[in-house]
């Protein structure tokens, strides 16, 4: 059974940190994806996606053998320090999915019968945090990703039916991102792009370059419709469920959001990322 403690986290962004170990800036030869691209609105991951994140938790959880939650690091979740101590046999919930853009935009979750699972019966869970599909879902309470001109998310995941994250606040205004059985979605305002699913996990790269609302898939295949631009949502980012309450299901590696257009690098930050997870 876990001991009950709380552990503060460590990070090297623009929010206060405590750090346990060595700094950060002691392994100059790691550079992570926002260290090349950085400027991200939010960005969520088990592994560190810059220099600064090394020592900085990625996830707060609750194991069902009960106690307080705690924070974890990219290696610990990596090399075991997690499946031991939420304990053999026991389950492990995500509370928080700690945002490393440095603008503290925590995905979280308190009710724990709507946490998403990270370990199962003590093993770490293939493809990331395990959305259930009946209430599990995290929100960025305070986090309307709404930007006003071009915009890019890099999703990783394998879901199988619904939403993988959703900024509605009502209506079609705002942005979506789903599976809807036989293919990927991606809405702007009420106007789709779409590609035909593959199985298993894949990057969704989602992207507004002018007019043009873009869903890549893995890099490569595109899929394109024009829209009118201009958001209007002041709802509360949600991860795994959408507006109306439609549940998710399946798994997620990763989520990075751009408020800012990144289509010169989006070819990079979408190759890193494939390189990363083997996609």
């Amino acid at each position: 059974m876990p001991t009950g403690h709380y552990r503060f986290r460590r990070s090297l962004g623009n929010v206060g940190s405590r750090f346990r170990g060595a700094r950060p800036d002691t392994y100059p030869l790691y550079t992570g994806v926002l260290d090349s691209y950085p400027g991200a609105a939010a960005a969520y991951s088990l592994r560190a996606l810059s220099r600064g994140w090394l020592a900085g938790d990625v996830v707060e959880v609750r194991s069902s053998a009960g106690g307080d939650p705690a924070s974890f690091t990219a290696s610990q979740v990596a090399n075991g320090t997690l499946e031991a101590w939420v304990g053999v046999g026991n389950d492990g919930f995500v509370s928080t999915w700690y945002d490393q853009s440095g603008n503290a935009n925590d995905a979280t979750q308190i009710a724990t019968a709507s946490q998403p699972k990270i370990v199962d019966a003590g093993a770490l869970v293939t493809g990331g945090l395990d959305f259930d599909g009946v209430d599990d879902h995290l929100e960025a309470d305070g986090f309307a990703f709404s930007p006003s001109g071009d915009f890019n998310v890099f999703t990783v995941a394998n879901f199988s039916l619904n939403n993988y994250w959703d900024t509605r606040d009502g209506g079609g205004d705002g942005l979506f991102l789903q599976r809807g059985g036989s293919d990927f979605k991606s809405n702007y305002n009420g106007t789709s792009s779409e590609i035909s699913v593959v199985t298993g996990d894949v990057l969704l790269s989602s992207e507004l370059d002018g007019t043009d609302n873009n869903l890549y898939l893995n890099g490569g295949s595109k899929a394109t419709t024009t829209v009118v631009a201009g958001l209007s949502t002041t709802a509360n980012f949600l991860i795994g469920i959408n507006f109306a309450g439609a549940e998710g299901i399946g798994t997620m590696r990763e989520l990075i959001l751009y408020d800012t257009s990144q289509s010169a690098n989006r070819a990079a930050i979408d190759a890193e990322i494939i390189a990363n997870y083997g996609l």
